[in-house]
């Protein structure tokens, strides 16, 4: 009999299922911020606003963090050495990015008495803690757990996940006066309102994609990895949805403060949903002929998800202090998400073409 598992790599170099993931969770985040900044209070309660917000939630920034996990057991770059200094570079380029987006538009907004959401003052870009931090934190973690064991095994990861998740739930409660002190230990829980994504709250999600990883890239049958996958995860799902809102009377947040700091039993679920969203991926890409354009695009969304990041917030930033922001509904909204998606999208590739100018477009 086959075994399900191999000793050796069996499925290496790029996953389809995790691209399309990837690249679906780019055009959801990209829709989600240009809802959230310039979605007026209508638009966002209205139907559109309410698939936008759940799209930009559970499929983009769980999937971003599980993948990012994911991708280092697929990795070609994975010391510890140069784990630490891709995760330092991160780090700094989150801050980086807030004076940017927020604190170089911010202060051009009031320098043309132009009206500017964040922050209180253009200099406090800097205490705010956002996912290129996380990621930061998470590369450099990832090498230290690989400069004690080259191979971190499956079972000392998920412990890792529960711990830190269940810290992550007693420091729930924990605020932070000051935004330098905030913005220091805001990095590991949310211990103030800038921080966006804090470590023990977001770890779990690379954590569960190493493993998973670990495992997909070793299955000699990935059709019947999934098959057993895609329904477990959506029952499990599922059962902890009620549970969790019908006996403990728990609310799913999509945005603010209850998703950006939820807790291990939501972190859970958000979990099951990325199973379930790659395994139901997989089988639409073999059972369904997706438009050969289409399936380009969004591998190439999933290759440049940095740079897409970066480019899309700064544009985002720039762009609202000559439109303004909050009121614009569905009709505005369509067309500046189109062009904001659209700008980054080429963007970034000019700027992947740069950095690797013998590199051969995808067909």
């Amino acid at each position: 009999m086959k075994p399900f598992f191999s000793d050796t790599p069996v499925n290496s170099g790029r996953q389809l299922e995790l691209d399309i993931t990837r690249g679906l969770a780019v055009l959801f985040m990209i829709a989600v911020h240009t809802l959230m900044e310039f979605g007026d209070p209508v638009f966002k309660e209205s139907p559109l606003g309410t698939v936008i917000d759940f799209l930009g939630s559970p499929p983009a920034a769980p999937v971003f963090m599980f993948l990012l996990g994911a991708g280092l057991v697929y990795s070609r770059k994975g010391t510890p050495r140069e784990l630490l200094n891709r995760g330092l570079r991160l780090l700094a380029l989150g801050y980086v990015l807030s004076l940017a987006y927020i604190g170089l538009p911010a202060y051009v907004a009031d320098w043309l008495g132009r009206p500017f959401p964040l922050p209180s003052s253009p200099l406090d870009a800097i205490f705010i803690n956002d996912i290129l931090q996380f990621a930061g934190l998470t590369l450099m973690f990832f090498g230290a757990i690989k400069a004690i064991t080259p191979q971190p095994p499956a079972l000392l990861l998920i412990a890792l996940g529960i711990a830190f998740g269940l810290a992550n739930s007693q420091l729930l409660g924990v605020q932070v006066q000051g935004l330098a002190a905030a913005a220091t230990t805001g990095l590991i829980w949310g211990s103030g309102p800038q921080s966006f994504f804090p470590f023990l709250t977001w770890i779990i999600y690379p954590l569960a994609g190493y493993v998973f990883a670990t495992f997909l890239i070793r299955a000699t049958d990935k059709t019947a990895f999934y098959g057993a996958l895609l329904p477990v995860s959506l029952v499990l799902a599922i059962a902890l949805y009620y549970v969790t809102t019908e006996v403990f009377r728990m609310p799913i947040e999509l945005d603010g403060p209850g998703y950006y700091h939820h807790d291990l039993i939501v972190g859970s679920l958000f979990l099951l949903f990325t199973l379930f969203w790659i395994g139901l991926w997989y089988f639409l890409t073999r059972s369904v002929a997706l438009p050969a354009m289409l399936m380009v695009t969004v591998t190439r969304w999933s290759r440049n998800v940095t740079a897409i990041y970066v480019i899309h917030w700064i544009i985002i930033g720039w762009l609202g202090v000559w439109l303004g922001f909050g009121h614009y509904g569905a009709p505005t909204f369509i067309l500046i998400f189109l062009a904001v998606a659209a700008a980054a999208d080429a963007l970034a590739e000019i700027y992947a073409r740069l950095r690797t100018p013998t590199a051969i477009p995808a067909r």
